[in-house]
């Protein structure tokens, strides 16, 4: 009898995307005898959230600790744990992915719509390469209306319309109204992070925000989005850069940067 890991394997992930995340050289190199605690510590190296990408369809670090986790099946207790972690949004989004694969259809409504109220930035990576900053909301919304994603078969999920008119679900809160649960917290485990790691994640993003801003930027209603002018090469916008690269820097515990 294969077993419920296996299963979830064969199911959602096909033989030959399996095949090459076992033979990818992340895998091998990072996943081996990984548990669901000690997958914390690689979460800093994802830096975009992708499935295979590039002329040899290889996977993504992304797709490969999803295939981990699938592989483990820690307790569901655990998995809730990374949702409700707002340190780190890609953790989340994995913990998203995976529920969106294992949990009956009314419960992943009731799991996932409440990240529709997380707008932060997220890398994607594109099957032809190229990247793109999307938004952890639109990622979760592309979960919960997409039944093939990031070359995962997510599998069928009813409407939530049919779930309503059965009584599995209550009438849809607009986004805003969804609060995000930040009382538990892994603040043992994020200890265990090396600072460095976490300072040149906050340099990277800072980097991606500026280089962006000649494009859109969502409203934080999440109702669409509106054109925002060009940045220019000024005073005002390297200060700006500092002061809120300060602000994140503070609400890390990271030693702040001089304005000059």
């Amino acid at each position: 009898t294969m077993s419920s890991s296996r299963l979830l394997l064969h199911t959602h992930i096909e033989t030959i995307t399996r095949n090459k995340i076992y033979e990818s050289l992340f895998y091998k190199e990072h996943l081996f005898g990984l548990t669901p605690l000690s997958l914390i510590e690689k979460m800093p190296e994802i830096r975009y959230v992708a499935g295979c990408y590039g002329g040899s369809r290889q996977p993504s670090p992304f797709l490969c600790l999803l295939c981990k986790l699938m592989q483990i099946a820690p307790d569901i207790e655990i998995i809730m744990l990374f949702l409700n972690d707002a340190h780190f949004k890609y953790l989340r989004l994995l913990a998203a992915f995976y529920l969106r694969i294992i949990l009956k259809n009314e419960d992943v409504y009731t799991y996932l719509e409440p990240l529709l109220a997380d707008y932060s930035k997220i890398v994607v990576r594109y099957p032809q390469g190229h990247f793109e900053v999307r938004h952890l909301d639109e990622i979760v919304h592309d979960l919960l209306t997409q039944n093939s994603y990031m070359d995962l078969n997510l599998g069928f999920l009813q409407r939530r319309e049919l779930l309503v008119e059965q009584g599995l679900l209550e009438e849809q809160r607009d986004s805003n109204l969804f609060e995000l649960d930040h009382t538990i917290t892994m603040q043992d485990i994020m200890d265990q992070v090396d600072t460095e790691d976490r300072e040149k994640e906050i340099d990277e993003g800072m980097r991606l925000k500026f280089k962006n801003r000649g494009g859109v930027k969502r409203k934080r209603d999440g109702t669409g989005e509106e054109p925002v002018q060009s940045a220019t090469p000024s005073d005002r916008s390297v200060s700006m850069s500092v002061e809120e690269t300060n602000k994140l820097r503070e609400q890390l515990g990271l030693p702040l940067l001089e304005q000059t």
